[in-house]
């Protein structure tokens, strides 16, 4: 592991951190307004916090292994949560009353998640492995846009 990998994720997990309190200050208002505008703002907000982790991986340029391990130290507090959610699962048992842990990484997706009961189930899961994923295309279509733009010359 590249020192500069880790501290490119490293800021990648405080951005994603800041993105996540300012996406709770405005969720923590955005109920009392149930119209279709806030609404269209909440899904806007769940779009960019994904696009986010895209655009860091475009302005990385490290390839797409070392985008992986951006993106896996980006969403390390995610895979923590996972973590804690299935070892809490695994001690509960029938009286677990869903994944709320991962609630704190995916706040900025509420948006997206209040669609449909099956995306929400689905999403709170697969988005930290979709935010690494992301990071990682995001570097590799970067780094292979430098080397053919540099053979072209």
């Amino acid at each position: 592991m590249n020192r500069n990998n880790v501290r490119a994720g490293i800021k990648l997990l405080l951005i994603s951190i800041i993105f996540r309190i300012i996406s709770f200050v405005f969720f923590s208002f955005s109920w009392q307004w149930p119209n279709i505008f806030v609404r269209a703002i909440e899904i806007v907000v769940g779009l960019l916090f994904l696009v986010t982790w895209l655009i860091y991986g475009l302005r990385k340029k490290a390839g797409f292994k070392n985008g992986l391990v951006i993106g896996l130290v980006g969403t390390s507090d995610a895979l923590l949560l996972m973590l804690l959610s299935l070892v809490l699962y695994v001690n509960r048992g029938a009286y677990y009353f869903g994944p709320i842990e991962m609630m704190v990484w995916n706040i900025p997706l509420l948006g997206i998640l209040n669609i449909s009961s099956l995306t929400s189930n689905i999403m709170i899961y697969v988005a930290p492995f979709l935010a690494i994923f992301l990071t990682a295309i995001g570097s590799f279509i970067r780094k292979s846009e430098k080397y053919s733009f540099q053979e072209k010359a």
